[in-house]
């Protein structure tokens, strides 16, 4: 509404100096001309733009927070030191056509191009994220940003980024915020806060099927070790939760895999082996063709004094999914406890949605039910039907999408994934309106519902109708809700408002609704 603050947070912004505070302005006569009653939207000038971590005007979105009397969004003061900072003319280069290399205009050296801009991006972000939650010094977090600025240009423009990495000195601020000895005496520079170690990859014993509940709906309580036999191998396994699974918790059958290496000391690495039934270890001493020309890994029997490891098989997770208590992760600051606390409530709430669904029992098919809502299942079916037979239209869509997305690859090596993203799409929609593919969804009706709900639909077909029907069309049927009734000449006078320039908050807060209500009603959704 006119006058409220708001705070614009784009993604990935290197700190709170990059989350500028606006007042709303709904007066302003050139933006009411040139874009009418704007909805669920705020216009910027390019002076806000450059705060907002480099966005321009092609696209670029932000996070709009409205900022309450309660609020603790922080925002301070553009760093100094990023000011008229521009990595393309501090870290660019030419290109050397004879030699076939890039060269670095500050050093006059040959570079390196960058090939691994994500990877890149993540090491640098989670230093920023770690200073930040640590209280670093603005020079400190400046010179973060101004090499993140140069490593996510530095793959498209072919910048100097390794002199960007010495210039900024990152080797210190790592070991300032970042540097550690793990459990196992090991010294990190890894992601060290909860934050941004959430999503790190951690290696876990390797798994097989799908994750089991730990919980006994025969007790009540948590389940029972069992012991079976594993079907791929014959041999008997114990299903168990491992100590610490909370009740509810899910947990995974372990594969207990391992392999064999060998340490070849001529290629100087260890190579692949296995042991045979003598218990006679054999090694990859290299390749051949075999008769019918494919290439074959050739096997040596590995001396007694070439050394042999066996190693447990491991998996990748990620660091916060992994542990039941989002503590372990964290360094200690206020932000991360708070943070913990929210995750920890998460699981424990996973846990209890869990338990809870098993009670639920499935809706049993009732001919008779079928019989009675005939009308409404056929319609159920007719549209189900639809969505199947578009499928082939879809996928023909993908393919023709994706043979212009790679000739466009091919002529632009240089495209970053966001780029490719984007250009996928269009090219996607264009398929789609070349061939007539849409991608239709099942509308529930609430004579439907009640059809589902009284048993009239088979499982098999129910699966189908609920996975191809809106989220938001389910909820509305299965989620309790508070139904908000409004008079007619509330209505009408919320309408009139709306017309004459009033948003949908202001609206809001004086009828005592919610603006998701306000435009449900404006909009006619609403009777």
């Amino acid at each position: 509404y006119n006058g409220e603050k708001v705070a614009l947070v784009r993604y990935p912004h290197g700190g709170t100096f990059e989350i500028p505070i606006l007042t709303v302005n709904n007066n302003e006569k050139h933006t009411k001309k040139n874009y009418g009653q704007i909805q669920d939207a705020v216009a910027i000038n390019g002076h806000v733009a450059e705060q907002l971590s480099g966005a321009d005007f092609d696209g670029d979105t932000v996070l709009v927070i409205p900022v309450g009397p309660k609020s603790n969004i922080k925002s301070t003061k553009p760093l100094t030191g990023l000011k008229d900072f521009d990595p393309k003319v501090e870290y660019g280069t030419r290109y050397d056509e004879k030699n076939d290399y890039y060269i670095s205009l500050k050093t006059g050296k040959p570079i390196k191009v960058m090939n691994n801009t994500q990877t890149e991006m993540g090491k640098i972000s989670n230093l920023i994220t770690d200073m930040t939650l640590k209280d670093a010094q603005p020079d400190e977090v400046a010179r973060a940003v101004r090499h993140s600025m140069t490593v996510i240009d530095a793959e498209k423009h072919k910048l100097d980024y390794k002199q960007s990495y010495i210039d900024n000195n990152i080797k210190e601020l790592k070991d300032k915020y970042q540097g550690r000895y793990t459990k196992d005496g090991k010294y990190s520079e890894g992601a060290s806060t909860l934050i941004s170690s959430a999503k790190s990859q951690v290696q876990v014993p390797e798994r097989q099927g799908a994750p089991r509940i730990n919980y006994d709906p025969a007790t009540g309580g948590e389940k029972q070790p069992r012991t079976y036999t594993d079907k791929r191998t014959g041999e008997p396994r114990v299903d168990a939760p491992p100590k610490g699974t909370p009740l509810g918790g899910i947990y995974y059958i372990q594969t207990g895999r391992s392999y064999l290496q060998v340490y070849d000391p001529d290629a100087k690495k260890w190579v692949g082996a296995y042991r045979d039934d003598k218990g006679d270890v054999y090694y990859k001493s290299g390749t051949k063709k075999g008769s019918d020309g494919k290439l074959k890994n050739v096997y040596t029997k590995a001396p007694d004094s070439y050394k042999v490891k066996e190693t447990k098989a491991t998996q990748k997770g990620k660091a916060l999914a992994e542990t039941n208590d989002a503590y372990t992760l964290s360094s200690g600051t206020p932000q991360e406890n708070a943070y913990a606390d929210y995750s920890n409530r998460m699981k424990a709430l996973a846990n209890k949605a869990r338990v809870d669904a098993l009670s639920i029992k499935e809706i049993a098919y009732d001919p008779k039910m079928n019989a009675l809502y005939r009308d409404e299942v056929d319609h159920l079916v007719a549209q189900l039907n639809e969505v199947e037979r578009n499928k082939p239209k879809e996928r023909l869509a993908n393919r023709m999408a994706n043979t212009e997305v790679d000739k466009i690859k091919a002529a632009n090596p240089e495209m970053s994934n966001g780029e490719i993203k984007k250009v996928k799409q269009q090219k996607l929609d264009a398929a789609r309106a070349e061939i007539g593919a849409s991608k239709p969804k099942v509308d529930i009706s609430e004579k439907e519902w009640e059809a589902i709900q009284s048993g009239a639909v088979n499982k098999t077909t129910l699966e189908k109708i609920l996975k191809n029907t809106p989220s938001e069309t389910i909820d509305k049927y299965a989620m309790p809700h508070d139904n908000v009734k409004l008079s007619t000449s509330q209505v009408n006078r919320m309408k009139a408002m709306f017309e004459s320039g009033r948003t949908a908050a202001e609206i809001a807060a004086l009828f005592g609704v919610s603006a998701s209500t306000v435009y449900s009603y404006v909009k006619g959704g609403n009777n």
